[in-house]
Parts: structure tokens; sequence; C-alpha cells
């Protein structure tokens, strides 16, 4: 893993007036070369049904990366590897949600559902975009954007691509 030291540190604590909130952004190119975004059906009472990204709060003594590969496996099926940090999100002093673009590495789409989401499924973004689906929000879609152009930069530079974000932490 080549992130900033920061992910891997013990200085990262969850309290009870701090959230840490992990989200794996994961595409799938279709045979007619469109993307489609893995999302998860929301188990939770307030928000049963509606589809979101997987995401989920980072528990104690875990690191950011270890709660957006768990989140994902329990959300969905799948096994993912973060390959790059896009954003960084606060609201407050007390909300922080860290967005990775991920791939998977194994695993099976979850169709039995439990308390963490009643599914996953695959959708194509435009219909993600025109909201043909029923969104628990649809706040996450700025998120798709950096995600699609970090794709198509990591497809036109390869291996020139610097891992990292230029952002201060």
């Amino acid at each position: 893993r080549n992130f900033f030291f920061f992910f891997e540190c013990g200085e990262i604590r969850c309290g009870e007036n701090i959230a840490y909130v992990a989200v794996g952004i994961i595409f799938r190119e279709r045979d007619d070369g469109n993307l489609e975004l893995l999302l998860t059906q929301e188990a939770k009472r307030r928000c049963l049904g509606k589809w979101y990204i997987p995401a989920g709060r980072v528990e104690p003594g875990e690191t950011i990366l270890d709660g957006v590969i768990r989140e994902v496996l329990e959300e969905t099926g799948y096994k993912c590897e973060p390959e790059e940090l896009l954003s960084v999100e606060v609201q407050g002093s007390g909300w922080y949600r860290f967005s990775f673009y991920c791939n998977v590495i194994g695993g099976e789409r979850k169709v039995i559902a439990d308390n963490e989401s009643l599914g996953a499924n695959w959708f194509s973004i435009d219909e993600i975009k025109a909201k043909k689906i029923d969104l628990r929000a649809s706040d996450f879609l700025k998120i798709i954007e950096k995600a699609m152009e970090y794709r198509q930069k990591r497809k036109q530079f390869a291996n020139n691509l610097s891992r990292f974000l230029p952002i201060p932490i």
C-alpha cells in the first residue's frame, strides 16, 4: 500500500463524537465500453431499499484503509483493494469522509440480505445520474465524477501517474 503515512499511523482514533467514514468507489467496464458502478441496497430502516455507494464508519482501532475494505466486503460481497484516495470531505468538526477508488480482487456479489445491506448490484453511470434508481442521496455524484476523471487519467498516463493527490493532511 503506497498511501500517505496518515492512513497507516496509529494516530487516528474513533471517538463517540467523531465519525470517520470510508467509501469504496468501484467501477466495471461493460462489453460496450460503458462503465457501471457498484451500489449497495440499504438495510437501515430510515433508508430501507434505497441504493448508495458502499460506505460506513471506520471502527475503533481500524485504519481507514481497513475500514473501506471491510465495508465493501460487508455491503457488497466483494473483496477490494483501494488504489487511490479520491477525496476527503469534512462537515463540522466531527465528520470526515474518505473516498477511495477501489478494484475488485475477489468475492461474489452479495445477494442475501443481512443487517449490513439487502444486496449489491451494478448500475450504469447514466442510470445513476438520471436518478432512474431510488438513491438514498445524490451527494456521491461529485465523487463519481472525480473517480471517472482519475480512471481516464490512469488509462492515459498508465505508470507515469502519481499515486497521490496533492492534498495537505
